[in-house]
């Protein structure tokens, strides 16, 4: 991924720059409560912390090359470990407070998304192209099969009847129910309007904007939740 997907947030907090993360490597996002954003950073093995201003609020270094990232509604940061192949849960100190599930549970988790009624955690494992469904004890209750693609990025519509997944391999978000079940997918391969060449970052706003940061093409697409391409 890249710094475009801070334009993600851009959309819902317009004074986000993404200067301040140029020379380091960010994979993936999140949010805190007070706006504030966690960013995944490969080249720094920590996650960097800015205010909603876009100014730097320090860093948390992690044990290994962090991926997929998520905050729980106890303000828990969960960090996919790329080295120890699992994902690792930290406090909002940076301590080390354990694991979901145990390290080596995953291949590549490259995104994270928690649903923030059953607190399920969605782990994006490229190397395995597959969605694992894990509950918060770290059990696999599912899987939604990406096959034949990488998952790099994963989101939850705001009703949860949904889960958005970027396949970096086939240019297009998959969509599926939360039982698993496919939906229509978003977007195509290809360089134009409504196209995808990699898609990186998803996120889904409050109104079911689906945003899409496509790596390739340096450049941000939007969509409605019925797949139909948005200009912005």
């Amino acid at each position: 991924a890249s710094a475009a997907i801070l334009v993600v947030l851009a959309k819902t907090q317009p004074a986000v720059r993404s200067s301040q993360v140029l020379g380091y490597n960010p994979q993936q996002v999140a949010v805190d409560p007070a706006g504030n954003l966690y960013i995944s950073d490969l080249r720094a093995r920590a996650i960097l912390i800015l205010d909603p201003a876009g100014q730097f609020l320090g860093r948390i270094d992690v044990s290994g090359r962090p991926g997929g990232l998520a905050l729980d509604a106890a303000g828990r940061i969960l960090v996919g470990d790329l080295d120890r192949h699992g994902v690792t849960i930290y406090d909002a100190l940076g301590v080390e407070l354990g694991t979901l599930g145990e390290h080596g549970l995953f291949e590549m988790p490259m995104g994270l998304a928690i649903d923030r009624d059953t607190g399920r955690v969605y782990v994006a494992d490229s190397g395995a192209g597959a969605v694992r469904v894990c509950e918060p004890s770290g059990e696999i209750v599912g899987s939604l099969d990406v096959a034949g693609g990488m998952p790099v990025g994963v989101a939850i519509s705001p009703d949860g009847a949904s889960i958005y997944v970027a396949d970096g391999r086939n240019g297009q978000v998959r969509v599926f129910a939360p039982d698993g079940t496919p939906k229509p997918t978003i977007g195509a391969y290809g360089s134009g309007p409504g196209e995808l060449s990699r898609p990186g970052g998803v996120a889904v706003v409050a109104d079911g904007t689906v945003f899409v940061v496509d790596t390739f093409q340096g450049r941000l697409a939007a969509f409605e939740p019925s797949g139909q391409f948005l200009t912005f």
